[in-house]
């Protein structure tokens, strides 16, 4: 497989089916030697979308402004190009670290309120569910 044959399956992957996860578009593991825009092992389960927009900040960019018709357009500016999943958008890994901070912050607060108010009607004098 070429590096075009390649970027006309991912681009139209794109159009076609934004939630297909990216094993579907392999038909055999040998075919992804020296090609770019290659998604690497732990990436085979997202789908297409987000790999595109995720690791491919650029061509997602030109893709979502894009219309289907424009697929030979930009397979062919693809082919002078030198984007590559290597060059991954520097926000992407600030951000990511950023949510899962504020998702730990909010399950530790959570647990936090919970233990403190199970502990409040545990030692309540008006509750009857302690031995007096």
């Amino acid at each position: 497989m070429t590096q075009t044959e390649w970027d006309r399956i991912l681009v139209s992957a794109f159009y076609r089916n934004l939630n297909a996860p990216m094993w579907v578009l392999f038909r055999d593991d040998s075919v992804l030697q020296g090609l770019k825009r290659v998604p690497f092992v732990h990436q085979f389960s997202m789908p297409v979308s987000r790999f595109v927009s995720g690791y491919l900040p650029k061509l997602g960019s030109v893709l979502w402004a894009s219309a289907l018709k424009d697929t030979d357009r930009i397979v062919a500016a693809l082919a002078n190009s030198k984007i590559d999943t290597l060059s991954v958008d520097p926000r992407a890994r600030p951000e990511t670290k950023e949510r899962m901070a504020q998702r730990k912050q909010l399950a530790s607060d959570t647990l936090a309120i919970c233990g403190l108010a199970a502990h409040h009607a545990k030692c309540r004098r008006s509750s009857w569910t302690t031995c007096k």
